[in-house]
Order: C-alpha cells, then sequence, then structure tokens
C-alpha cells in the first residue's frame, strides 16, 4: 500500500481562526436571501454554481489539473482554473495538493479530509485546521510541483481571491443586494 505519512503530518496544529472569520459573515448573509428571493437571482445563483463549481472545480481543478484525466490547451486550463478559483476553495497549487495527497492516502491518516472522522469532519472540519506554513509548503512541493512551476497557475495560487472582487462588485452593479 501507499506509504504513511508520519506522525508529525497528521497532527492538527491549531485551529484556523482565519477561515471561519471568512466563512462565517458569507454563511451569515444567507439570512437576508429570503428577503431579496427573485427566480432571476435563483437563476444565476444555479447558474454560477454550475459554472464555477461544475466546470471549474470539476472539470477543471479536479480532472485535469489534478487527475490529468484529459489534455486542454493552455487557454481552456486557464480559464477552468480561473472558474475553479472563483469558488474561494483556494488557489490551484493548494486545492490540488491537498486533492492528490487525499487519494494517496484515501480514508485514512494523512488524507486531509478523512471520511471515516465522520460527515461534518470530512466536508467541514478539516478545514478549520491550521496547518503550519512549512508543513503547506511541503505538501505544495510534493503534491502539486508540476502545478506551481506554471506562471499564470502560480499566479492564481497567490491571488485567487482578488477574482472575487470583480464579480461581486459586477453581480452588486446589476442586481443590487439580492
Amino acid at each position: 500500500g501507499p506509504m504513511r505519512p508520519d506522525a508529525r503530518e497528521s497532527v492538527p496544529a491549531g485551529f484556523n481562526w482565519g477561515h471561519l472569520a471568512f466563512l462565517a459573515p458569507v454563511h451569515a448573509s444567507l439570512l437576508v436571501a429570503p428577503f431579496c428571493f427573485s427566480w432571476a437571482n435563483l437563476g444565476l445563483v444555479l447558474a454560477l454554481h454550475a459554472i464555477i463549481g461544475g466546470l471549474g472545480i470539476c472539470v477543471g481543478y479536479h480532472r485535469l489539473l489534478t487527475h490529468m484525466s484529459f489534455e486542454a490547451r493552455r487557454p481552456l486550463t486557464y480559464a477552468l482554473a480561473t472558474l475553479a478559483a472563483l469558488a474561494l476553495e483556494g488557489g490551484p497549487v493548494s486545492w490540488i495538493a491537498n486533492h492528490r495527497r487525499h487519494h494517496q492516502f484515501s480514508d485514512g491518516p494523512g488524507d486531509p479530509h478523512d471520511a471515516t472522522r465522520g460527515f461534518w469532519w470530512a466536508h467541514m472540519g478539516w478545514i478549520f485546521v491550521a496547518v503550519p506554513e512549512a508543513e503547506l509548503a511541503e505538501r505544495k512541493r510534493k503534491y502539486a510541483a508540476d502545478i506551481a512551476a506554471d506562471p499564470y497557475l502560480a499566479w492564481l495560487e497567490q491571488w485567487y481571491w482578488t477574482l472575487t472582487i470583480p464579480l461581486g462588485l459586477a453581480l452588486f452593479w446589476f442586481g443590487g443586494w439580492g
């Protein structure tokens, strides 16, 4: 079987308050959704979910960049990675490093989101574990050096979150608070 990580890698380092500080207000803002409801807004949310989650995360980050299930020319690769970045699940280097590590240690010690630790852990809990910078850098080097070697994907790793600012402003400009 695959080599298991040493004990140091599998011990959580603490709570990631930054992730909570970002995710809590984003999800709390959904409390106003019933007061801003419109069918157009619902359609837009579903379309963005399909484009950002379906094409970006599922096709771009997962099938193309993590598993290399198919080949794509650079413009399509960059477009899919850019869409994925809008999901705010992390830049391509981090996301792909975590997912490749997940597949190496599927549902066991070393898997960042080990499902044997329960539904909550596999889907959300692992996001709140603060991992030391040195360990994150090692994971990226070990599992996603090919992704980090690409200049655009390396830039996207650093600045992915900024792409949501023009998207958010455009959505507000055209649709208001809804």
